[in-house]
């Protein structure tokens, strides 16, 4: 936006003939507004006026006298500016007030240009010359607002739209033209590489066969290469797999993961339990339900890690035996129920018994160590 005014000075002793212009027009228009005080000039203000100024390709900026109060003439009844001066003798300090509050709108600060009038009178004033930036601009509560006459309201959906539509297409329209310029320097340049093609052309003949060469020496070297990695890839797949298997068997005993686990087995076993009560009811099945569902409902403890591992391991065994009979029988269940519960955390331990005829027998028909001796615990079954 350019500034409505060839006479770029920023303080006039007197009021400039620009400034006498707006006091003598009648009433404040979207153009250009009166405030009192300075404070008046606030960050919402000038938000408003930049956001009006937008709105109309016509529009350049909005202007705010600050120290000038409204006046009704009582004969004529035209409403005019009449400059009631600034509150103390330095104007700088209203100054940096607005260039504060400008500085407070969003996104981009707006564009201010504060000229000071009447500077060497008892009532001087400024003169804000108010232009967008990079509209819509928003105060620090996120006010989108224009100026309604003397008022403000927040801008309607369609006028963000324009607004936004506008920016866009100035944004594109300097996009375009450093594009264009830059198209048409790369055509001169070719045009002026264009002289040296023609003797270049007489070595092509040549230059194919060679790239023809070094083409197929280069395709076998990239098969050779690509199989290479294709057998690299496979084992390292391979050696993933092998270490996530391993990680699994691990996570699978540690004392949480087995507690979740049997957790969640308790409810397949009931589960399977009601189906199959539902496909073959009887007196036994409705006597065995409580028993089963009070086994089922007992607490977990995560300290009592090994006799909830043999626990999993039995009704998972359990389930899927089940599979092969399915609906099963109550006698099935009643004789898995029993099982499960005389199952002791003692189960896990493995007595040591001294038979020295067996082993005479095995050393007797042992051909190596290894047939008598046991193997290291296998890390894959860690």
């Amino acid at each position: 936006m350019g500034a409505s005014t060839s006479d770029e000075r920023l303080r006039f002793q007197r009021v400039s003939a620009a400034a006498r212009r707006l006091l003598s027009r009648e009433g404040e228009s979207g153009r250009f507004e009166f405030k009192q005080t300075s404070k008046a000039v606030d960050s919402s203000v000038l938000v408003a006026a930049a956001n009006w100024v937008s709105l109309e390709p016509s529009r350049t900026e909005v202007t705010i006298l600050a120290g000038v109060a409204e006046v009704t003439d009582p004969v004529t009844g035209l409403t005019t500016g009449k400059p009631i001066g600034l509150t103390g003798n330095d104007l700088a300090v209203h100054v940096r007030r607005i260039q504060d509050y400008a500085r407070a709108t969003l996104p981009v600060p707006v564009s201010v240009r504060i000229i000071e009038e009447g500077v060497s009178t008892k009532l001087a004033f400024l003169r804000i010359e108010v232009r967008p930036t990079r509209a819509p601009h928003f105060d620090g509560s996120g006010r989108r607002i224009t100026r309604d006459g003397a008022a403000h309201r927040p801008l309607m959906d369609e006028e963000l739209l324009a607004i936004y539509l506008d920016r866009e297409s100035l944004q594109f329209e300097a996009r375009f033209d450093q594009t264009a310029r830059r198209t048409i320097e790369a055509v001169e340049s070719l045009g002026r590489g264009l002289g040296g093609i023609a003797g270049e052309v007489e070595r092509l003949p040549g230059l194919i066969d060679n790239a023809e060469g070094a083409a197929a020496m280069a395709g076998y070297e990239a098969d050779d290469a690509k199989r290479a990695i294709d057998d690299l890839g496979r084992a390292l797949n391979a050696r993933v797999d092998k270490l996530e298997e391993r990680l699994a068997r691990h996570l699978n005993r540690t004392p949480l993961y087995v507690l979740l686990r049997l957790r969640y087995v308790r409810e397949r076993v009931w589960r399977s339990f009601c189906v199959d009560r539902e496909l073959r009811p009887s007196k036994a099945a409705e006597k065995l339900a409580p028993r089963l569902l009070r086994m089922l409902n007992e607490p977990l403890v995560l300290e009592s890690h090994v006799a909830n591992l043999i626990q999993l391991q039995d009704w998972e065994a359990a389930l899927k035996a089940r599979k092969d009979q399915r609906p099963a029988s109550m006698r099935w269940w009643s004789s898995w129920v029993k099982q499960v519960a005389a199952a002791k955390p003692e189960a896990a331990q493995h007595l040591l018994r001294d038979d020295p005829e067996a082993i005479r027998d095995l050393v007797n028909k042992a051909k190596k160590w290894s047939d008598v001796e046991l193997e290291p615990w296998p890390a894959r079954q860690l």
